[in-house]
């Protein structure tokens, strides 16, 4: 994996490359490249008895109970250390907007990094968006959470939709100790990641996509897509994201791919077609740079796509504005059907 703007990261970002059932990431800002470079009425009576239950699907899964207030009032600027989702505790790096207690609500940026192993590479991630936090037109809070170190890091392999998932759960507990400790604007929550944390952003905008506004991915890949090969077992719920938010999906060329098996560009590919039948419109950028997040599409590119799609767009404006001028040649817009 390559992560373009960090130096001194080599090997790291090797591990990067190994990222999500596929490879790692890199980010536009270098974070990413730098850490990976070169990488869900009772009591009817006998008749309700006899009736078969539907399948579980993602608002099927098991209520979970809200984090403890004191967790929440926790989250602090920086390295925020044994936050407890689905009983693990977790770790994540935030990064916050200066006069983040005085105002809000907040819009929140998630960032999911790739394969890295046991190393903590969530600065490196962190910094494709951490220098934007306080934008003037649009400051917002960015969570960079860190993965376990089982391979892949993020638990995007084994998912049922009625049963807990880890990063689900992280995710949840989150975004509700955000909410209860700074205030979140419920209509700007954002979810970007490259490669492994490219396909737990595609994995939340399966079953979280009522909570999301839109996605962002370099790298990553639709899992529950029956066209995406992974070369590993792999179990997702069966509906494809039918919320209809907008996604930019990012990939590198031919040679985006994890050990000759996953096919990053294969998956970008058949995943624009997949969520167009789906109501979603995409913006595809094939920049052929192999496993990366290229110096043509990163933080800047990436916040203005969720600044132009909240929670709610049913159509992107640049269906008919086009893309923004200082995206890359290689970006086209891609309508939903």
């Amino acid at each position: 994996m390559r992560i373009a703007c960090i130096p001194g990261v080599v090997a790291a970002l090797l591990l990067l490359a190994c990222g999500g059932g596929g490879g790692g990431a890199t980010d536009g800002a270098g974070a990413a490249d730098a850490a990976a470079t070169d990488e869900t009425p009772a009591g009817a009576g006998e008749e309700a008895a006899d009736e078969v239950a539907p399948e579980p699907g993602p608002a099927d899964a098991p209520p979970e109970a809200a984090p403890p207030p004191e967790q929440c009032l926790a989250l602090k600027e920086g390295r925020n250390a044994k936050f407890v989702a689905n009983g693990v505790e977790r770790e994540l790096l935030l990064n916050l907007p200066p006069d983040v207690e005085s105002k809000g609500p907040w819009p929140v940026v998630f960032m999911w990094h790739g394969f890295v192993g046991d190393y903590d590479m969530t600065a490196d991630f962190a910094a494709v968006f951490a220098s934007y936090v306080d934008d003037a037109e649009f400051p917002f809070i960015l969570v960079t959470p860190r993965g376990q170190s089982v391979f892949p890091n993020w638990d995007v392999l084994e998912v049922f939709a009625d049963e807990p998932n880890d990063d689900i759960a992280l995710f949840d507990d989150l975004l509700a100790c955000l909410d209860a400790r700074f205030g979140v604007d419920a209509d700007r929550v954002f979810t970007s990641g490259f490669s492994a944390g490219g396909i737990l952003s595609d994995l939340i905008g399966v079953l979280r996509g009522d909570v999301i506004a839109s996605v962002l991915t370099w790298s990553g890949g639709y899992l529950g897509n029956p066209a995406n090969d992974t070369g590993f077992n792999v179990t997702w719920p069966k509906d494809p994201p039918g919320s209809g938010y907008p996604q930019a999906v990012i990939a590198g060329g031919a040679n985006d791919q994890y050990m000759g098996m996953v096919h990053f560009d294969q998956f970008a590919a058949n995943d624009v077609p997949y969520l167009n039948r789906s109501g979603h419109d995409v913006v595809r950028c094939n920049h052929g740079g192999q496993h990366t997040i290229p110096f043509g599409f990163q933080g800047r590119q990436a916040l203005e796509f969720f600044k132009a799609h909240p929670r709610g767009t049913t159509a992107s404006p640049w269906a008919t504005s086009g893309l923004p001028a200082d995206y890359p040649k290689y970006c086209e817009f891609k309508g939903k059907e």
